[in-house]
């Protein structure tokens, strides 16, 4: 059988009501102004988290690779010495002339292993959709170039705000 003794008794007893009345104390607030009457502040864990409504505006973004996208589009045909002329980047649409070779810069848009208009085997869709009005072609974004673009843009702006948070 154990044996205690009764100071060891008596402290246990003691520690047990000072941590009870603290703990209590979290509950029920004290009318008195002194430090026991403090409540503990709870995080925002504790308190039932919080919610955060994201909305990303994609018309910048989608600008800007358009206007990246030109780059390398011109970069492109000056490498392969194809000749493009007059590159006009408005209301989300990439357009230029082509002089010579139109069905040759066709042929290297609407490939599947196309370096400028990449291919998606899973949507069975190209990045850009193709129109061709005379000598010029426009490029737009497809559908699914599009959802591309928004789904990677949302999952950069819940990792940043995900890094920020924790």
């Amino acid at each position: 059988m154990l044996y205690f003794s009764k100071i060891r008794i008596i402290l246990i007893l003691i520690f047990s009501v000072i941590l009870t009345f603290f703990t209590i104390s979290n509950f029920i607030k004290f009318s008195d102004g002194n430090i026991f009457s403090r409540n503990i502040n709870l995080g925002l864990d504790l308190q039932g988290g919080s919610y955060l409504l994201l909305e990303v505006d994609n018309s910048p973004i989608i600008n800007q690779k358009l206007q990246s996208k030109l780059l390398e589009i011109k970069k492109y045909s000056k490498d392969q010495n194809l000749d493009l002329n007059n590159f006009i980047l408005k209301n989300q649409i990439i357009s230029f002339s082509v002089e010579k070779n139109l069905d040759d810069v066709l042929k290297i848009l609407d490939d599947e292993n196309s370096e400028i208009n990449p291919y998606y085997p899973q949507f069975k869709s190209h990045e850009f959709e193709i129109l061709i009005e005379d000598n010029y072609i426009k490029l737009t974004f497809s559908d699914y170039g599009l959802v591309l673009l928004k789904n990677s843009t949302l999952d950069q702006a819940i990792e940043i705000v995900r890094r920020r948070v924790d």
